[in-house]
């Protein structure tokens, strides 16, 4: 009996790229230092006001709303996502967040990374409607942070032997405004939208800030000296410590806890100072 016979029926699925590409990125970042954070937020007004625009003609998902709460968030504390440059270091104005969409390539299911630019001066309209834009794409094509140069560096990348793939990442990965230009500068990965589990995710870092959507329970909460159960988001943030302390770090995740909780752009009042 074969080899093959023994362990039973069996398949094989080539690697995408967009996987390998990862698994290069991720070597080469696999040295940075990071500073994570586990948080609940409560999301209880957000959903009520999610649930009033379900009838707008293009409602925003509560993925899009938390990119929307983390880049007002980051452009308030610009140094949580700022980059290394030797002994300096890079603080942008504008805020590029990385996401993670499914589409059809080769009649598969394929994530792919999307980037938002300058997601701190768009509205929820505008990301929702570059968010469904870009999932309704059919492309055979490699994308890499929606920028035609980007893929093409990377499919020239991927031809080269793997020492030397991860080689060129890690000098890419030193040159904070090329990195913008291809992956941005915060990325969030929402879990939720994949599972019902509860708990967080624990994201791997390759951007200065990380933030990982993970699942919503129901649980007690104090409203004005009172019990009720209430709606609370999980989150992992993940920020690059080389950059940031601890400080400034917990400034951010206490004004990104405010700005969700008081449904911040959802709803007249809803929290904007």
């Amino acid at each position: 009996m074969s080899a093959e016979e023994k362990v039973g029926s069996y398949r094989k699925l080539r690697l995408p790229d967009t996987r390998r590409i990862t698994i290069d990125m991720l070597e080469a970042t696999s040295r940075k230092h990071w500073m994570s954070g586990l948080i609940e937020v409560d999301v209880t007004r957000a959903r009520e006001a999610l649930a009033r625009r379900s009838c707008d003609e293009r409602p925003p998902s509560l993925t899009t709303w938390v990119v929307k709460c983390i880049s007002q968030g980051a452009v308030e504390h610009p140094e949580v996502h700022g980059a290394r440059r030797g002994r300096d270091l890079v603080i942008f104005d504008d805020v590029d967040i990385s996401v993670v969409i499914e589409s059809e390539r080769h009649g598969k299911k394929v994530p792919r990374p999307y980037v938002i630019r300058k997601t701190n001066s768009k509205s929820l309209e505008e990301i929702s409607g570059e968010i469904e834009a870009f999932r309704s794409q059919h492309t055979d094509d490699l994308v890499l942070g929606n920028r035609r140069g980007a893929a093409s560096a990377g499919g020239f990348i991927l031809h080269l032997p793997a020492f030397l793939r991860r080689w060129l990442w890690r000098r890419l990965a030193r040159r904070p405004f090329l990195v913008k230009r291809m992956a941005g500068t915060v990325v969030v990965t929402s879990l939720g939208m994949f599972g019902s589990a509860s708990g967080w995710a624990m994201p791997v870092g390759t951007l200065p800030l990380s933030i990982a959507v993970g699942s919503i329970t129901r649980k007690p909460g104090v409203v004005d000296d009172r019990i009720e159960v209430r709606e609370f988001l999980n989150l992992t943030v993940m920020f690059d410590h080389e950059v940031v302390d601890g400080a400034p770090a917990a400034r951010f995740i206490s004004r990104l806890a405010e700005l969700m909780e008081g449904a911040y752009g959802l709803e007249e009042g809803g929290d904007a100072s």
